[in-house]
């Protein structure tokens, strides 16, 4: 990956992470969860480790996609909440068997 690529996946990262807060603070969980998942689709699940940091890829996606759910639950979308949940026990199914 090129300089100028990593440095908007960081400016990227940081804004999605800006929007997030702010959707916390109004009690806007959905949009804050949909934010997340904005995020989440960069991840693979790999054993790939993640720039700047100790953790495997598939370790950050698994945060993501549990702080995503926890608001989906909080705004009450069961839905896409049910639909996450699905996409991630699979992902973790083939990932661990």
């Amino acid at each position: 990956m090129y300089e100028g690529q990593e440095q908007c996946e960081d400016l990227y990262s940081m804004y999605i992470n800006e929007i997030v807060k702010l959707h916390v603070q109004r009690k806007q969980y959905t949009e804050a969860a949909l934010s997340l998942q904005m995020a989440a689709r960069k991840l693979h699940w790999t054993n790939a480790r993640l720039k700047g940091s100790h953790q495997l890829e598939w370790e950050g996606k698994e945060q993501l996609y549990l702080k995503i759910i926890g608001y989906l639950d909080k705004g009450k979308v069961m839905s896409l909440l049910l639909l996450l949940l699905l996409q991630f026990l699979i992902a973790i199914q083939l990932l661990h068997f």
